[in-house]
């Protein structure tokens, strides 16, 4: 991860990450790498935005037994969190956020869109 301060209001971050999940069947295990710039700003009335697309991609190391091919997934994401920056219990804040994730897969089974709503607490800030 990457964080570049724009000023003492805003940041932009860029994270890069792989992954090796390694299981029994080979067909489980993959490689997985994920691309995700984020931005975050204050706004009015103590709140706060942390924006976060991402692109991710997986590849299987073999085919799983039904398929004749080995499974490979492009997903693409969007998050967004708002931030109530001036209420705090044991410093950390509340936040609602919505995470839009589209996933492509060469096996059609795979494949899927998904919207997920979150209500949390967070220290970022």
């Amino acid at each position: 991860s990457r964080t570049h301060y724009l000023s003492p209001r805003a940041f932009w971050r860029l994270s890069v990450s792989g992954r090796r999940a390694i299981a029994e069947a080979d067909a489980e295990s993959y490689w997985l790498s994920r691309i995700a710039p984020a931005y975050y700003t204050i706004l009015p009335f103590a709140t706060a935005i942390f924006v976060e697309p991402s692109v991710l991609w997986r590849r299987h190391d073999d085919a799983s037994f039904g398929f004749s091919r080995i499974r490979q997934d492009a997903e693409s994401g969007l998050g967004a969190r708002l931030l109530k920056t001036d209420w705090s219990a044991w410093g950390f804040s509340p936040y609602i956020g919505v995470q839009l994730t589209h996933n492509d897969s060469n096996i059609p089974l795979y494949e899927f869109d998904r919207t997920r709503y979150e209500f949390g607490v967070t220290r970022l800030y």
